[in-house]
């Protein structure tokens, strides 16, 4: 009797075991170029899954199976089954070209970061040179203008708005600098 709950005990720990090791072996797709012709691209957040470029709709990694990204060209996009390869390389020409909203924060900031990072050289020059504060607002952005409009040809009020430079803001600076050098 002992030699049959044994065998069962093993048989157990057996059918366990394979359990957890076929959880263990799940298979991790990766993209295929040939899934293009299907309308998938790589997804440029989430490589391990693809992005269907009709719909943008992004799928897990266990729908990345050729038969699975085909049954959804057919079914959701059965006006575009028949197209080639170049048209849906064309649209993912044209979704990489769309700046999307990440890309135009993260300018936006590196804008603004430049001149922050502008002004605080300025506010260096004012300090090392002993020039009163108010400099920055009376004689420095009037010729930061007067130079970005004659030599570049544009507009400067957009690059002078993100360098601030008043009375107050070169004070302010000067101090946050001094403190930073005193530690």
């Amino acid at each position: 009797m002992s030699s049959t709950y044994a065998s069962s005990t093993r048989e157990v720990e057996r059918i366990s075991q394979s359990k957890t090791m076929s959880e263990v072996k799940k298979k991790r797709r990766q993209y295929s170029a040939e899934y293009i012709k299907f309308g998938f691209i790589e997804n440029p957040t989430n490589p391990s899954s693809p992005l269907c470029l009709l719909c943008l709709k992004t799928f897990s990694n266990e729908a990345m199976k050729p038969s699975r990204l085909q049954d959804h060209l057919n079914k959701m996009h059965p006006d575009k089954k028949d197209k080639n390869v170049a048209y849906f390389q064309d649209l993912e020409k044209k979704h990489n070209t769309q700046p999307s909203v990440v890309k135009l924060f993260s300018a936006a900031a590196k804008q603004d970061d430049d001149g922050l990072r502008a002004s605080y050289n300025i506010f260096l020059l004012i300090a090392q040179k002993g020039k009163p504060h108010n400099i920055g607002e009376e004689l420095i952005l009037p010729a930061i203008n007067e130079v970005i409009t004659t030599v570049l040809h544009k507009p400067a009020a957009d690059i002078i708005r993100k360098i601030p430079l008043s009375n107050n803001s070169v004070q302010r600076r000067i101090d946050e600098m001094a403190e930073n050098i005193e530690e």
